[in-house]
């Protein structure tokens, strides 16, 4: 029977009416008690608790905390509170001095008129002093007669406000309509498939979207019995959750990463006896990112027990559209795609087939999506997810600026990142999260994974911004672990070290901030998400809650022994170090690096930057010092005009910014074979085409004539022609790689194919770029080809000479007054940090 309901209130009279006798609830406790609420019982009990909210005479809409434990007690001061045609306010009783000062934030933002609970909240809130509120309780309403007494609402009025969990302190609640409601419940049905032969389990909490839409009126909507076990009982025992799906023979259920993470990692073969979970059809997971990792890590640890790979279901959701977004197909593979980590911190994707980092999709858009760019333009690549659709809520309670910027026009900006690929969507993190270390995002959920791979023992791990980085924008990489709180100084650092260490391994940036915390003291959120913003703010506050003893820097002093200059270098880069530890395991990344070159040059001496990076420690390092008060003199093989770009690529490793590019429309008809043999021809008569550079001069060194130089690419529209045009020319071209000319041959569908050179600043400029084109041109008609140019002469009394410029710049004093056909540029655009001057005659 069809589910027509236009509000809440129909919706439970409709289920009633078809089914009053049938199970609707079942409550799990661990001693198998708990009971059971059918239908007809549950309509009763919301009608007794209307009747008593409609006795106490409260202005249609009013508002109403609702505030009790999980179960069926909540149930029924919800949906009463719905049914009398007020508004509620769900959230967590009182129970403890910071969850009380959250939901003190809550009455202040939404000024309910009442506190709707059960008598032990209470009390729990008349001892705590901080709510002041008139209670009534759920106990009271069983004395009120069970009839219908429904102010039935119109499908634009507000169901409920759901409060974010918000990482300030101060939460935003977002306006849920009935219309919003019924809509995204009638997705989720849909999507999951839900029939009267399923049966859910639910451990999540009542008072966030997922616990509250997901977990609790989508069963009521599709006539689903669904089993409710505690949240508290699920963290304390994750085994209960399995145990109850295995006990109620449940085929659909769910919750967010961390969950299967929690799962898999404290579940015990002994609490697993008896345990069948082949009934499980569909298990969702969503509320963040979803990791390939812990779909593995969940589905090989539980097959031996019933568990299907076909039963992941990931999805995407958020409050602000009520619930869900994006949802994967039932019984269908989990999709992945394997991209390049280096280019999706550029917020770009790059398929690769190995040395890839795995995302999975959230499942395909059950309503308008959209990803754009910063600019509002629609892009293939990251951007912002935008969602519209009935579904979105109606903005922000009693916050029209906040509104206004998050709900334009008729779309939702999520504050999330992500990309859609063959109408998959992938979601790749929060924008407010990122971090961004000299232009480099990192998303934070790939550094904690990082952590948590390299020491499974730790608990929870936060990543998140700090200030006073070492980047251009002033941000730097914290992490926060959480320990045991009886671990010695010893174990402790050795977890720090270790999390440092595949931190700069697995992202090639050294964290500026490492600390170890106490277990279970991160703040989360009622969903159980880590709060990065607030572990931020406690950070820079003080507040943040630190184990004696330790800190980020690394451990220890310099040892004896060392070069005097090496040794005040380290101190002045590195900060104390030991001597005998590689450098990259404390944290030396490409910037450091080049900083600890730049120093030791101040003071004397020469060290290698590759050596640097190579796993050398201190006392490893080879120390040179050239000859007092003389310049080190251009040896054969090095490459002075290359060092401006070695040196930016230093600083910057992988950008783009030399590439040059250049594009040409060629016939369809184009001799693959003999555009290649050109090409080769090119290189062969230039051979600082095929220079690649290395070391710290740089040097340079020539390969030989690759058997191959045209590339190939897939086949484009032409609506998509610039996008991989640009894809392509982003790549980067390492000096040290060699390679530093690629030519890519496009195909375009129902056009002409277009053929893409690319070439390092650093081998080609715009005038040699006008050369090779028409060689190029003369090379594929098999013309015969002019000797190439001979470089210009080095040495004393050529332009490589520094006496030959400063004979030339003699007498030039003060600077130059030239005119310039538009405004100068004002003080800090487009200034280096490096500074030069030519040395007086």
């Amino acid at each position: 029977m069809p589910n027509t309901a236009n509000d809440v209130a129909s919706l439970v009279a409709h289920r009633t009416s078809a089914t009053a006798d049938a199970t609707a609830f079942h409550l799990v406790r661990s001693d198998r008690t708990g009971g059971s609420l059918t239908y007809g019982e549950l309509q009763r009990r919301i009608w007794q608790v209307a009747a008593m909210l409609g006795d106490l005479g409260l202005e249609p809409g009013a508002r109403v905390l609702v505030s009790a434990p999980p179960g069926f007690d909540y149930l029924a001061a919800f949906l009463g509170s719905l049914h009398a045609g007020y508004v509620a306010v769900p959230a967590y009783p009182p129970r403890g001095s910071r969850h009380d000062e959250r939901l003190a934030a809550i009455v202040r933002d939404a000024a309910p008129a009442v506190a709707l609970g059960t008598a032990d909240a209470r009390d729990r809130a008349r001892r705590g002093g901080r709510i002041d509120l008139t209670w009534h309780t759920t106990e009271e309403a069983a004395d009120h007669p069970a009839a219908d007494r429904a102010l039935r609402t119109a499908p634009d009025g507000v169901a409920f406000l759901q409060y974010t969990s918000g990482s300030t302190g101060a939460p935003k609640g977002v306006v849920v309509t009935h219309r919003a409601l019924l809509a995204n419940i009638r997705m989720i049905a849909e999507n999951f498939a839900l029939t009267a032969d399923d049966v859910a389990v639910s451990w999540l909490p009542p008072y966030h979207d997922m616990g509250l839409v997901g977990g609790l009126l989508t069963p009521v909507y599709a006539g689903v019995p669904c089993a409710l076990m505690a949240p508290t009982a699920f963290a304390q025992n994750p085994a209960d959750w399995l145990r109850a799906i295995s006990r109620f023979r449940a085929t659909v259920s769910g919750g967010p990463d961390f969950g299967y993470r929690l799962c898999a990692d404290r579940v015990a073969d002994e609490e697993l006896e008896g345990v069948d979970l082949g009934s499980w059809r569909l298990a969702f997971t969503g509320a963040e990112p979803v990791r390939a990792r812990t779909v593995r890590r969940f589905t090989d640890r539980f097959r031996p027990y019933g568990f299907r790979a076909s039963a992941v279901h990931p999805c995407y959701g958020l409050a602000e559209a009520t619930l869900i977004v994006s949802g994967a197909q039932v019984g269908g593979p989990v999709v992945t795609r394997s991209v390049d980590p280096d280019e999706l911190a550029r917020h770009r994707v790059v398929e690769v087939a190995d040395g890839g980092v795995d995302l999975v999709s959230s499942g395909r858009p059950l309503c308008p999506v959209r990803v754009v760019t910063p600019d509002g333009e629609p892009t293939t690549q990251v951007g912002e997810i935008r969602v519209g659709g009935d579904g979105l809520a109606d903005g922000y309670w009693g916050r029209p600026q906040e509104t206004a910027a998050a709900f334009p026009g008729s779309q939702l900006r999520t504050g999330d990142l992500g990309f859609l690929a063959d109408g998959e969507l992938f979601v790749t993190g929060r924008v407010k999260d990122v971090v961004i270390v000299r232009g480099r995002n990192l998303y934070p959920q790939d550094v904690e994974d990082l952590v948590t791979e390299a020491q499974p023992a730790a608990g929870a791990v936060v990543a998140f911004p700090v200030g006073g980085g070492s980047g251009a924008d002033g941000d730097g990489l914290g992490v926060a672990v959480e320990v045991d709180r009886h671990a010695g100084p010893e174990a402790v650092q050795a977890v720090l070290d270790s999390a440092r260490r595949a931190v700069v391994e697995g992202c090639g940036v050294a964290p500026e901030v490492i600390v170890a915390v106490p277990r279970a003291s991160l703040p989360r959120t009622s969903s159980g998400k880590m709060q990065r913003g607030l572990v931020r703010q406690l950070w820079e506050a003080g507040e943040l809650t630190t184990l004696a003893g330790v800190a980020a820097a690394a451990a220890g002093a310099v040892a004896a022994g060392l070069d005097p200059a090496v040794r005040e270098t380290a101190l002045d880069v590195l900060g104390p170090t030991p001597a005998d530890v590689p450098l990259t395991q404390l944290g030396l990344d490409s910037l450091a690096a080049a900083r600890f070159v730049a120093a030791a040059r101040r003071r004397g001496v020469r060290v290698d930057v590759a050596e640097l990076l190579s796993g050398a420690s201190l006392a490893e390092l080879t120390v040179s010092r050239p000859d007092s008060g003389t310049a080190a003199p251009d040896t054969p093989g090095t490459a002075t005009a290359a060092r401006p770009f070695w040196l930016h690529e230093q600083i910057t490793p992988d950008t783009p910014a030399y590439t040059t590019a250049a594009a040409v429309r060629l016939p369809a008809d184009v001799d693959h074979e003999r555009l290649d043999e050109a090409l080769r021809t090119l290189l062969e008569r230039h051979p600082v085409l095929r220079a690649r550079f290395a070391g710290p001069e740089p040097a340079v060194t020539v390969d030989p004539v690759p058997g191959r130089v045209l590339r190939l690419a897939d086949e484009v529209g032409a609506d998509r022609l610039d996008g991989r045009l640009t894809e392509l020319a982003a790549v980067p071209m390492p000096m040290a790689g060699g390679g530093l000319v690629r030519a890519t041959l496009v195909p375009v569908r129902g056009a002409d194919p277009v053929l893409l050179l690319l070439a390092h600043h650093a081998v080609v400029d715009l005038w040699s770029a006008g050369v090779l084109l028409a060689e190029l041109d003369a090379a594929y008609r098999r013309r015969e080809l002019p000797p190439p140019p001979q470089a210009r002469p080095g040495g004393p009394g050529t332009r490589a000479d520094p006496d030959w410029w400063r004979e030339r710049l003699a007498g030039i004093a003060g600077r130059a007054a030239l005119p310039a056909d538009r405004p100068v540029l004002g003080p800090g655009y487009g200034e280096s940090p490096w500074r030069w001057r030519i040395p007086p005659t």
